[in-house]
C-alpha cells in the first residue's frame, strides 16, 4: 500500500492542508514515522517530493491499518483529486481523521493555530469515512452519516449556523444521512442517500445552486436535483453527477466551467452538453473535469473543459 504524491506544485509556498482517513486501533504509536515518509521539510513549501515511502499494516494494539482518501487543500485555488462517493471504510470505529501542513486558521482541528510538520490528529473526530479539504476549511463524514467542519468560516461554509472560525470540528446542523461531501473555496456540497444534493456557504456565483446569490451558513437543497450519485466543487462553481451518466453544473462560469456552451453565470443547476455515461467527476478552480469508460475495465477517456491556462 502506497501514498501518492500529495504535495503542491514547487512554489506552493507554504499553504497547504492535507487529510486523510486513518483505520486505527486504540493509538497511533511508532506508525506516524511510516506514515510521514520522505517528505519535503515539514511539508511546507518545499519541493513537491511527496509521499512515496511504503506504509506496512501494523495491526495489533496500535499503528495504521490502512490509509485511504487523501485530500489536499491550500490557500490558493484547491490542488486535489476527487475522493469517491458512497465511501466505506472496512469496519473500523476508531477511523480518525490526520493532518499536517499550514494552521494559520485553524484548518488542521488540534485546537491550534501551530503548523504542524508530522501528522496530527483531528480533534475530538472519530467514526471518519472521507475528508474532503477546502481553501480553508476542511469537511469530514462519519459512519453515522453526519458532517463536521473546520478551519475558515467566513461565508458559512461549516454550516454550524455561524461565521466564526472553529479550531476544532463542529457539526453540521440540520444534515444527515449524507454519503459524499465536497468542500469548495468557501463553499460546502453533501449528496444524501436519497440522491439530493445540500449546499452552504459563498453564494456570491449562485454556487450553492438554490436560486439565488445569498451566502448560507445551514445547509439548504440544491434545486432540481435528483437521482444524483457525486458531487465536487471548485471556485465558485459546483458539479454534480446523475445516476443516468449526465453531469449537471452550477455558479461561476466566466471561463466556461460548466460546460454549457456559454460563459452565463448559473443559479440553479444546467446540464453539461454532449456529455453523458459518465462515471467519475471532479472540479477545480476555472475546470471542471469527467470520466467516461470506453470498454475494457479501468479503461476510461478523461474529458474537461473551462479555462486552459496551463
Amino acid at each position: 500500500m502506497q501514498l501518492g504524491a500529495v504535495l503542491g506544485r514547487e512554489g506552493d509556498i507554504g499553504q497547504h492542508v492535507v487529510l486523510a482517513v486513518v483505520h486505527q486501533s486504540a493509538e497511533l504509536g511508532p506508525a506516524w514515522p511510516q506514515l510521514i515518509g520522505d517528505v519535503a521539510p515539514g511539508l511546507l513549501g518545499g519541493r513537491g517530493i511527496g509521499l512515496q515511502k511504503g506504509l506496512t499494516d501494523r495491526g495489533g494494539d496500535h499503528g495504521v491499518l490502512a490509509l485511504r482518501h487523501v485530500r489536499q487543500g491550500v490557500a490558493h485555488p484547491m490542488n486535489s483529486a476527487p475522493l469517491p462517493c458512497r465511501t466505506e471504510h472496512p469496519g473500523n470505529r476508531m477511523a480518525q481523521a490526520v493532518v499536517w501542513g499550514w494552521n494559520g486558521i485553524g484548518q488542521l482541528g488540534d485546537a491550534t493555530t501551530i503548523d504542524r510538520h508530522t501528522p496530527v490528529q483531528v480533534k475530538n473526530l472519530s467514526g471518519v469515512t472521507a475528508v474532503d479539504a477546502g481553501q480553508g476549511h476542511n469537511l469530514a463524514l462519519k459512519s453515522d452519516g453526519t458532517v463536521w467542519g473546520w478551519g475558515l468560516n467566513c461565508s458559512g461554509e461549516l454550516g454550524d449556523g455561524t461565521t466564526i472560525d472553529r479550531h476544532t470540528p463542529v457539526q453540521v446542523q440540520n444534515l444527515s444521512g449524507v454519503t459524499c461531501v465536497a468542500s469548495g473555496d468557501d463553499h460546502s456540497l453533501a449528496l444524501k442517500s436519497d440522491g439530493t444534493v445540500w449546499t452552504w456557504g459563498r453564494n456570491m456565483f449562485g454556487e450553492l445552486g438554490d436560486g439565488t446569490i445569498t451566502d448560507r451558513h445551514t445547509s439548504v437543497q440544491g434545486q432540481n436535483l435528483g437521482g444524483i450519485t457525486a458531487v465536487a466543487a471548485g471556485a465558485g462553481h459546483s458539479v454534480a453527477l446523475k445516476s443516468d451518466g449526465t453531469v449537471w453544473t452550477w455558479g461561476r462560469n466566466g471561463v466556461g466551467q460548466l460546460g454549457d456552451g456559454t460563459t452565463i453565470e448559473r443559479h440553479t443547476p444546467v446540464r453539461v452538453l454532449s456529455l453523458s455515461g459518465v462515471t467519475a467527476i471532479a472540479a477545480q478552480s476555472g475546470h471542471s473535469l469527467a470520466l467516461r469508460p470506453i470498454g475494457l475495465p479501468f479503461d476510461g477517456i478523461v474529458q474537461a473543459w473551462g479555462c486552459h491556462i496551463q
